[in-house]
């Protein structure tokens, strides 16, 4: 009986993660372009249109029915919209990520435009006169010109590629679809003028909460407001975040920064960014920040405007949000990752390393897979590297280190100040070969997370995903809500020869 329960419960796992891989396959790039990039997008999608096309057809009598539903769709679907200042707030509560809520904000509400833009349409072909119904109605043609705007630039590709310019457009296109709603509905006397005025108060209670939480609760005003200072960090732009010290994080978890004092422009900003390190001393805790000054506009002004580099200035932060992933009963786990990407999965070997020394975890390998453009980025991680070694000193060491650099402009000898479980490889990592090869040697539970550019993620994606299952498990971490990976500059020398592993090196003194 045993044998037989656990058989099926073998076939139903695979069964499952089969599903599960079909559902996540990739489509082509014509409709990725159009926010449908999976299989269960596609299906989701399918259900939203058949859902409301099946609410504004089924036993309508006539196209004055047809009208009339139409215009409370789009009410209806406009309340789902109200998602409060950030996406951050509602993710954070229904326990999704930021992007699965940005992706199905963009889809309501390019149904919400469909109902408005139909209701309209029947609208003036029913009309006597068209021509002098437009002339007359400018207020309701004012809103749906703002709604039917608003598609173009919450595109996907466009919000990469522009996050702060697309959203300061699209609130813009919002408020003015607002407020001309609010006073066609109120002008006709219409039954959904309330649920218009609903939206807008749901808007503004979950900003308010957000902010009041933010305020009240993480600051508490007998600890003092954060504090921020901001400078150039090896290439990048470093800030530090002084909290207070009951501020609670946790790994993966990202703020919202608000700096009221750092320009008119910056001012009217509210940037995403995952926190790379904190400090657990007791009496004010210091959040670490690293980003890219080419990662968002607010990043590329902090960078250049020197005056305020060192500085201590006031912040205002919205979070911690989002979820952590529990790596804690995986036995083995691989982080692949480029660029800074180390920093995003930082707070995760932190966690793991002080859960094996208090014996609340099952890791015995933890394996970081680092390619970096020069060799000069290891200086990133500051003293973070050799802390975390430190800390890993138990019976079992399960921490280790393997730096690919594709150039040194330095001419100091790599190897020196690295111990043994720190591995440097001049070269490209080869990333299907890494994996493939733990997957060969896979003993218990594996879990591979990548947070790498497309060069690197796409091979670990064609050779993990199709073993993933209840004891293999794949986790692709993004680095930025609006950042884009860049190829790194390869020499063409280098491009195609496997990296050649240094010498082995002497533990660190």
């Amino acid at each position: 009986m045993l044998a037989y329960q656990l058989g099926r419960w073998t076939v139903q796992s695979h069964i499952a993660a089969s599903i599960g891989r079909r559902l996540g396959r990739e489509l082509p790039w014509l409709l990725q372009a159009i926010d449908i990039a999976t299989t269960l997008e596609v299906i989701l999608v399918g259900v939203l249109l058949g859902a409301n096309i099946v609410l504004l057809l089924v036993s309508a009598h006539g196209w004055a029915d047809v009208q009339q539903r139409a215009a409370k769709l789009a009410v209806l679907n406009l309340l789902l919209l109200s998602t409060g200042l950030t996406f951050g707030l509602p993710a954070h509560l229904l326990g999704i990520s930021r992007s699965a809520v940005g992706w199905s904000h963009r889809w309501v509400g390019r149904v919400m435009a469909a109902h408005s833009l139909l209701h309209g349409a029947i609208a003036i072909a029913r009309a006597e006169n068209p021509i002098a119904s437009l002339r007359h109605d400018w207020v309701p043609l004012l809103a749906a010109a703002a709604v039917l705007l608003m598609i173009p630039v919450t595109l996907h590709t466009v919000v990469r590629q522009h996050c702060q310019v697309a959203m300061k457009i699209h609130y813009s296109l919002a408020i003015t679809a607002m407020v001309a709603l609010a006073y066609h509905t109120w002008d006709q006397g219409s039954e959904s003028r309330w649920q218009v005025v609903g939206a807008g108060a749901l808007w503004i209670v979950l900003s308010a909460v957000a902010v009041s939480h933010a305020v009240f609760v993480q600051q508490r005003w007998s600890a003092g407001r954060p504090a921020v200072t901001i400078r150039p960090f090896h290439e990048l732009l470093r800030m530090d975040i002084t909290v207070s010290s009951h501020w609670h994080i946790r790994p993966g978890q990202y703020v919202y920064l608000w700096l009221p004092h750092a320009g008119f422009c910056s001012c009217f900003q509210l940037q995403p960014l995952y926190v790379a390190y904190w400090d657990d001393a007791p009496g004010p805790r210091i959040l670490y920040v690293l980003t890219r000054p080419r990662a968002s506009s607010l990043s590329t002004r902090l960078y250049l405007r020197e005056w305020l580099h060192q500085r201590r200035q006031p912040a205002l932060l919205l979070g911690p949000y989002g979820p952590s992933i529990d790596f804690s009963p995986f036995g083995t786990i691989v982080f692949i990752v480029e660029d800074t990407g180390i920093l995003r999965v930082l707070p995760y070997i932190r966690m793991l390393v002080q859960a094996s020394e208090q014996r609340r975890a099952m890791v015995r390998k933890l394996k970081i897979v680092w390619q970096m453009q020069d060799f000069d980025h290891q200086c990133w991680l500051g003293d973070w590297m050799q802390d975390l070694l430190d800390l890993d000193r138990g019976e079992f060491k399960i921490l280790e280190f393997r730096l690919y650099y594709l150039t040194k402009r330095t001419s100091a000898n790599p190897g020196d100040g690295f111990g043994e479980r720190i591995k440097l490889c001049q070269g490209p990592l080869m990333a299907r070969e890494i994996a493939q090869g733990h997957l060969s040697k896979r003993r218990g539970k594996l879990a591979v997370g990548v947070c790498a550019g497309q060069s690197i993620r796409q091979p670990v994606q064609d050779v993990v995903q199709p073993r993933t299952g209840p004891d293999i498990k794949l986790f692709d971490l993004d680095l930025e809500p609006d950042h884009v990976w860049e190829a790194p500059c390869r020499n063409k020398n280098t491009a195609t020869v496997p990296a050649s592993s240094d010498s082995q090196h002497m533990p660190r003194t």
